[in-house]
């Protein structure tokens, strides 16, 4: 699974951009985030942008999700995502 995350806005309105195929994985790393997918996309994605927060746009597998901060599932991704250089 191909995931792209790309993060814009906040207050220095710099981009970054985090790719992840969990193909090329650990089967440990593999499965923490495809449930993280699982869950997320359970859930509609937060959308009440704020001024200075951060803007999302995640793509699974090619659908994009626009995402704004927020607590829950895809809040829990993001970080995850993140992390991942």
């Amino acid at each position: 699974m191909r995931v792209v995350l790309t993060r814009s806005g906040g207050f220095a309105g710099r981009t970054v951009r985090r790719t992840v195929d969990t193909s090329r994985m650990p089967s440990a790393a593999r499965r923490k985030i495809e449930n993280l997918l699982a869950a997320a996309r359970k859930q509609p994605p937060p959308r009440d942008p704020s001024p200075d927060s951060f803007q999302y746009e995640i793509e699974i597998d090619g659908q994009r999700y626009d995402v704004s901060d927020g607590p829950g599932p895809w809040q829990t991704l993001i970080e995850t995502l993140m992390a991942y250089e």
